[in-house]
Parts: structure tokens; C-alpha cells; sequence
């Protein structure tokens, strides 16, 4: 998704700018594109996880709303993990090496 965005020259809506100099956001322009850039967000989106992003208004919210979502380390997202890991078999090809 972030490709797509950066192709349609939509990425700096979502990352935070280095200078705040560089991006006037109170400008119609940057107002439009962010919508555009939101537009692309929630369309990517399935419909499953478009309720996580359902209030943002600036897409800089919704990307940061699906990064936290995603990347949650939380105690059922580890145990999933153990559990995929202990049912992980290796198929032996007959050699003990």
C-alpha cells in the first residue's frame, strides 16, 4: 500500500515530514490529496479491518490506527505464534543431516 500511495505522490500524508516547514498542511491542496491518500487506505482495506479506521479523518490517523492494530505484540498475538511454531513439522527426507 505504501508503494501505491508513493506512485500517486501520497506518501508524505501518511509519514510524518522531517521539516515542518516543507508541508503547509492547512492548504486546500494538501486537504484534498490527504483525502485521496485516505480514499487509497480504506479501499486497500478489507472490509474486516476498515472498523479500525473508521473515525480517522487525516489518513496519517488511519495508518498509524492499522500500524498499531497489525503490529500488536499482545499475549493472544504470542501465543497464536507458539502454537503455529509447536505444530511446525519437518518432513524427513531420510537423511540425518
Amino acid at each position: 500500500m505504501r508503494m501505491k500511495l508513493l506512485r500517486k505522490g501520497l506518501l508524505a500524508h501518511i509519514i510524518k515530514p522531517v521539516f515542518a516547514a516543507l508541508s503547509d498542511r492547512s492548504t486546500m491542496q494538501w486537504k484534498t490529496d490527504d483525502l485521496k491518500a485516505l480514499g487509497v487506505i480504506a479501499g486497500d482495506v478489507n472490509l474486516t479491518y476498515q472498523v479500525y479506521i473508521r473515525g480517522a479523518t487525516p489518513a496519517a490517523d488511519s495508518w498509524r490506527m492499522l500500524e498499531e492494530q497489525f503490529n500488536r505484540n499482545t499475549l493472544k498475538n504470542r501465543l497464536i505464534v507458539t502454537k503455529k511454531l509447536h505444530n511446525f513439522k519437518m518432513e524427513s527426507d531420510g537423511d540425518d543431516w
